[in-house]
């Protein structure tokens, strides 16, 4: 039985250094990502990362749509995180770092993102929606066909694996929507069959993911054969 890992690029957030002109390194480090989740979620979640990453909290305001957290750790860094509600089930985070680690933004970010969920392992995989479907194709021709699809919808690869006759990819929108397509290889003849899940609810707007992710996999795999 083979076992090896399929190796995809892991996506991080773009992070943007502000600095005057002639100074030296940049003082500040800001990042900023989308996530498909209510605020008030966000909000929770984000006070339990700094928690978890020994920052003390210096301060807490939210008015209206808006709301930041300010906090310091003992290393000396500060960190202000500023979160807004884009609607009711999406939320605009900034995570902003003053002096100290300047990729520490990024990696609260990341940190943030597992606590809301949506960096587990799949499991079955995300309790969204997933649609099941047959195919002719051989596992190395349906992961190809996956990963163009990925690619097709402008998605962020984040990770994925193949062992024996499994495999598996991870995916999330810019709004950072986890999404992935699990293939299974038959044993012995018969077809493929391939699993499309997006999303962490069960709603409109993650059964179109999925159809559309189907689409671009079927789309893919027809030219690969």
């Amino acid at each position: 039985m083979r076992v090896f890992k399929l190796v995809l690029p892991l996506a991080l957030p773009a992070a943007t250094a502000c600095q005057a002109p002639g100074q030296g390194p940049a003082a500040t480090t800001t990042v900023e990502r989308a996530y498909m989740i209510p605020m008030d979620r966000v909000w929770e979640r984000g006070l339990g990362c700094l928690k978890e990453a020994e920052f003390r909290i210096e301060g807490e305001k939210r008015d209206g749509l808006i709301g930041e957290i300010s906090a310091r750790r003992s290393g000396g860094d500060r960190v202000r995180i500023v979160m807004k509600n884009i609607d009711e089930k999406h939320t605009l985070v900034m995570v902003r770092v003053d002096q100290g680690d300047s990729g520490l933004a990024g990696l609260l970010h990341e940190r943030l993102a597992m606590r809301l969920g949506l960096g587990e392992a799949m499991g079955e995989w995300f309790g969204g929606i997933s649609i099941e479907a047959e195919y002719d194709g051989t596992l190395d021709n349906c992961v190809a066909a996956s990963r163009q699809a990925v690619r097709s919808l402008n998605l962020v690869l984040t990770g994925g694996d193949l062992q024996g006759d499994e495999a598996r990819i991870e995916a999330r929108t810019d709004l950072s929507n986890p999404l992935g397509i699990k293939i299974v290889a038959p044993k012995s003849g018969g077809k493929t069959l391939v699993t499309f899940l997006a999303g962490t609810e069960k709603d409109e707007e993650n059964k179109d993911l999925a159809r559309k992710l189907k689409d671009e996999f079927e789309r893919a795999l027809k030219e690969l054969q």
